[in-house]
């Protein structure tokens, strides 16, 4: 973990309220993991005390990248640094996708709401890369004019032959019609032995677990978790979820122990 005054490359909007902000990465010899994230000082934000947590979207030799979406003062305010501004950040954080766990099973699947596709991007680039199977990508959205990653994902298949890609949307507007877990169900029904690596809302990923529970299928399910976060760091006890353990449960951080679990693990009250 390091604390760096980082320097901004650019700050590109990406479509309407959705930004791609590159950073400066002075450590250049240091390896990030897939789902891991850092935290941002926005200065500019008059509620600057909490630092920000935001996935690390993508990494490069000498910079890695946030894509984040602007719904509050502070990622208002994180729209306004320029490239040459400074930047206080903490990084990188949390556990990550155990990704080499995918090379044990038949079928990988990414399954994604909204903003979520922030944590899988740099995921599905290394799945690609080194799994030598297909990945099965579903994104799912409201309605067709919350889509704003289809560029991304079209980029990446003209790379890589084996990334198949859904988008589905609960209206039907785009892609196929219903939710994700429908979805997932739908091209899946004649596949076993799954992998899936999953983030997105708290009743996404709740809906995903019981799916996989009532399934007779081999199916293992990591998500990552987005949740207010105080401090980052596993001080604040803000961010605690509930996490089986034999008989009872414990509670468990996603800023420290997390963001990732695995979805059989977690209790929802």
């Amino acid at each position: 973990m390091f604390f760096e005054m980082s320097k901004v490359i650019d700050n590109i909007k990406v479509c309407d309220n959705y930004f791609l902000l590159r950073i400066y990465n002075p450590r250049i010899n240091f390896d990030f993991f897939p789902g891991q994230f850092l935290e941002i000082k926005i200065s500019k934000s008059c509620n600057a005390f909490f630092k920000r947590p935001f996935a690390i979207f993508d990494l490069e030799r000498d910079s890695f990248s946030v894509l984040y979406h602007v719904i509050g003062e502070g990622t208002k305010a994180l729209t306004d640094y320029k490239s040459g501004d400074l930047l206080e950040i903490l990084y990188p954080l949390g556990n990550y996708y155990p990704f080499e766990k995918a090379y044990s099973y038949d079928n990988i699947f990414i399954v994604v709401g909204g903003i979520g596709f922030a944590s899988v991007y740099f995921l599905i680039k290394r799945l690609l890369k080194v799994s030598g199977k297909k990945v099965f990508v579903i994104l799912g959205f409201k309605t067709k004019k919350d889509v704003f990653c289809l560029q991304f994902i079209s980029d990446l298949k003209k790379i890589y032959s084996n990334l198949e890609f859904i988008v589905a949307t609960d209206d039907g507007t785009l892609g196929m019609s219903g939710n994700v877990i429908d979805v997932f169900n739908e091209i899946s029904k004649d596949l076993d032995n799954i992998i899936i690596f999953s983030c997105g809302p708290k009743k996404m990923l709740q809906n995903l677990s019981k799916n996989i529970a009532m399934s007779s299928k081999n199916i293992c399910c990591y998500a990552s978790f987005e949740t207010i976060m105080g401090c980052g760091i596993g001080i604040c006890n803000g961010c605690s979820i509930k996490i089986r353990n034999n008989d009872t449960y414990l509670f468990k951080k996603v800023c420290q122990d997390g963001p990732i679990f695995n979805l059989r693990d977690v209790l929802w009250d």
